[in-house]
């Protein structure tokens, strides 16, 4: 006779927003109940066009600071015999190095400039790539011919290819960027209080449009919601057109497959399951042959135990977690109840 009930572990993910935003529709078209997804495969889609505008206004404020660093710069070597204060910056070595600090703000912001181009590209090339994705689900089902589905992957590899390239050219830039600040070591400490009255809130606008550029990194990145385990959508909590928040369930996700089982031992049975004990699996509503299977982990503490796991629903009832391993072939679904006999 069984002496403990077990239930195979169900997973049940809600995938929510990253960021406040509004749902658009996905190429392929809406989601519906107990659609399969894979993992990494997009569920949902925020409206890129916000956090577009907003890199947009960042890579003209990087394109007018760049301006205002090269006008500096050109000043220093325009007229280094006539300062603008002449009792102020005498000495040339004070100079070459304003030169030189004005030179590694250049650089940063030429980093910054390429990276505000790969972002915007990168969300191109996502848009791209689900897609393709969709295309390659309707090509799978007779929906579109070989010579479509070659054009979207064309246009997809072109863009990809081009993002190879920007890659490129932002190591090309961060390179510079190290490179000045190496010479800027070899050069003595900025002391004029004229250039560095131009240079420290000069430099303090291009960290605040560095901080403001990873800001918007985060946000691009969580503008395509992705499924993170494999299984099948049981619920649906948002549609395209719906405005959602930070942390709000869009869909959830149900595993298709448990790993463990997950039984509680009563405190008045005559039982002490130990790690690497046998247990007896025996499936329900059918006369079902045995399955050997064994305890893998005991919970560190009592709990209460499940409504649907006690002897009488109404009563509560506790007991110490155990974990058993999933027999190989046992045809169950994640949230099944099994009959198990501790071997004693």
């Amino acid at each position: 006779m069984p002496n403990a009930v077990g239930e195979i572990e169900a997973v049940r993910v809600d995938v929510a927003s990253g960021v406040d935003g509004q749902l658009v529709p996905l190429p392929q078209g809406q989601w519906t109940l107990f659609d399969a997804v894979e993992a990494t495969q997009v569920v949902a889609q925020l409206d890129s066009k916000p956090a577009l505008a907003a890199l947009e206004v960042s890579r003209q404020d990087i394109a007018k600071l760049q301006k205002d660093a090269e006008a500096e710069q050109s000043r220093l070597a325009r007229d280094p015999a006539k300062p603008r204060d002449p009792a102020k910056l005498t000495d040339e070595k004070q100079r070459a190095a304003a030169r030189t600090h004005w030179t590694v703000e250049q650089r940063r912001l030429g980093v910054l400039n390429r990276q505000a181009q790969l972002e915007t590209d990168r969300i191109a090339l996502e848009q791209l790539d689900v897609q393709f994705d969709s295309s390659k689900r309707a090509h799978a089902r007779n929906a579109l011919t070989d010579e479509q589905l070659h054009v979207a992957r064309l246009e997809r590899d072109l863009f990809a290819k081009r993002i190879e390239q920007n890659m490129l050219a932002l190591a090309d830039a961060e390179s510079q960027h190290t490179s000045a600040n190496s010479q800027l070591k070899e050069q003595p400490p900025l002391t004029d209080n004229d250039e560095l009255r131009v240079l420290v809130p000069f430099r303090a606008a291009v960290a605040a449009q560095d901080a403001r550029l990873r800001q918007l990194q985060v946000q691009l990145e969580a503008l395509a919601i992705r499924a993170p385990i494999t299984g099948t959508i049981s619920a649906i909590h948002g549609w395209p057109g719906q405005l959602v928040r930070t942390g709000q369930p869009i869909i959830t996700i149900a595993a298709n497959h448990g790993q463990y089982i997950v039984s509680y031992v009563r405190q008045d049975q005559r039982l002490r399951p130990e790690v690497g004990s046998a247990v007896s699996v025996y499936l329900r509503g059918m006369h079902s042959q045995p399955v050997a299977a064994t305890v893998e982990r005991l919970g560190p503490q009592v709990l209460p135990i499940p409504q649907h796991q006690r002897r009488d629903p109404g009563i509560r009832e506790w007991g110490l977690p155990v974990r058993i391993t999933l027999p190989n072939g046992l045809n169950v679904r994640p949230g099944e109840l099994v009959d198990l006999v501790f071997k004693t």
